[in-house]
């Protein structure tokens, strides 16, 4: 395959591809969070917190002190 066919091909590939992103809208951009809908540093760890505290529970350290 000459160079010219090598970028017809690559031409040809490239415009299918823009048609079908701008036809199915694939893949989705989505807009980055507004300020005020990211969650709170400090709630986040509470929760992390929370979830490993339960984890766990009923487990022992390695001297075998609950």
């Amino acid at each position: 395959m000459s160079g010219q066919e090598l970028a017809a091909l690559a031409v040809v590939a490239l415009a299918v591809l823009y048609m079908t992103r701008r036809l199915t809208g694939w893949p989705r951009l989505r807009p980055a969070a507004p300020p005020e809908q990211t969650p709170d540093p400090v709630r986040l760890s509470g929760r992390l917190a929370r979830g490993l505290k339960k984890a766990n529970q009923g487990r022992t350290n390695d001297r075998g002190d609950p």
